[in-house]
């Protein structure tokens, strides 16, 4: 892709495809980008631009077909195929996410759980088998496997990321408090929960004042 894509316009994405799903589940087929700004709170100027980086989905003041529009966003995505990820680290985070079936239905497969516990090696959470971390290798070997979901302390990660990225995996879902410099061809989102408040709090309190 010879373009570079704003970072704000890879995560509305997101918002474009959530609200299309939840339309199309309303049984409704087609909408009009007014229609669709209003719906998801963004001026319709600002989703067409978005789109346009991929080639332009949503016409002005045209009905857009619902089906073709979400199907436009999965292949941006790279939902147009369902993709296999792991989950590093099982514990109260890691069960919550295992547990968490909107995933499945946004097109991720979770097929494997690796921890090094003995207590957690061998269960099933919600029919994701939990493995022993020292096979990940084994398992890996052969499978399209692009990324992981890292839940584990700040001082596991970065030895972690080194590990998966020979075996090939380069993408990462950390949601462990911590930077880090890594090769270039490595992509990592990082979710910091306590970040996220603390944001939250601020626009609490100065809306209040």
């Amino acid at each position: 892709m010879e373009k570079k894509i704003p970072k704000n316009t890879v995560k509305r994405l997101s918002v474009y495809l959530r609200c299309l799903n939840k339309l199309q589940e309303d049984g409704i087929e087609n909408v009009s980008s007014s229609e669709f700004g209003e719906l998801i709170g963004i001026n319709p100027a600002q989703i067409r631009k978005d789109l346009s980086y991929f080639g332009e989905f949503v016409r002005q003041g045209l009905g857009d077909n619902i089906e073709k529009l979400k199907n436009g966003i999965k292949k941006i995505i790279g939902l147009n195929e369902t993709q296999n990820i792991i989950l590093i680290g099982v514990g109260n985070l890691g069960k919550a996410i295992l547990n968490y079936n909107v995933i499945t239905k946004r097109g991720f497969s979770i097929i494997a759980a690796f921890d090094k516990d003995p207590e957690m090696i061998g269960k099933i959470i919600n029919n994701v088998g939990v493995f022993d971390i020292k096979k990940i290798d084994q398992f890996i070997a052969g499978k399209n496997i692009k990324c992981a979901i890292l839940t584990l302390p700040p001082d596991q990660i970065r030895k972690t990321i080194e590990k998966l990225y020979q075996l090939g995996i380069k993408g990462f879902l950390n949601f462990a408090p911590i930077s880090l410099n890594l090769s270039k061809d490595i992509q990592i989102v990082n979710v910091d929960l306590s970040s996220s408040l603390e944001v939250l709090m601020f626009y609490l309190r100065n809306n209040s004042e």
